[in-house]
């Protein structure tokens, strides 16, 4: 079985960064995070908090937009990925992901939807949408078998 799924409300900004440390503490390394969601949704929010969890609070992201990709030195890297602004096939692969995604090391690429074929299955996926206010809606899918865990474990920690 590779199929969870679930869904949770994040009522604040401090359920985003509770949900971003949760998964940065049970990452397995290396992995992949494909976020999906509308602008404004949170996506750039979820990954600054995500690498504040992973640096102990030494770095903060930034939106990777126009320069497509941002490298953290945290242990392990994180690797920041826009896919937003990518024209093509050749633009993508220039970026160097195919390295990045077997070394020990989290990438999260935000609009993952627009390069999922490019992607590995065993991803962990995460839709945020909006909803009154400040509130979000979070919704993490995995794709294969280490996903599965993490996905499985993420869910149980929450709650």
């Amino acid at each position: 079985m590779t199929d969870c799924q679930w869904s949770t409300v994040l009522k604040n900004l401090e359920d985003v960064r509770r949900l971003a440390q949760l998964i940065a503490k049970l990452a397995p390394i290396p992995s992949l995070i494909g976020l999906q969601g509308t602008l404004g949704a949170g996506k750039t929010t979820w990954t600054r908090m995500l690498v504040e969890a992973i640096s102990q609070g030494r770095l903060a992201a930034t939106s990777p937009t126009f320069q497509l990709v941002h490298r953290y030195p945290t242990d392990p890297p994180v690797y920041h990925i826009d896919a937003y602004r990518l024209k093509d096939d050749d633009e993508w692969w220039d970026l160097g992901v195919e390295e990045w995604m077997e070394t020990p090391s989290l990438t999260v690429i935000e609009w993952a939807d627009r390069v999922a074929k490019w992607l590995p299955q065993d991803r962990l996926t995460i839709v945020l949408e909006c909803l009154d206010g400040d509130a979000r809606c979070a919704t993490i899918q995995s794709g294969g078998p280490r996903s599965f865990v993490w996905c499985q474990a993420i869910g149980r920690q929450w709650e």
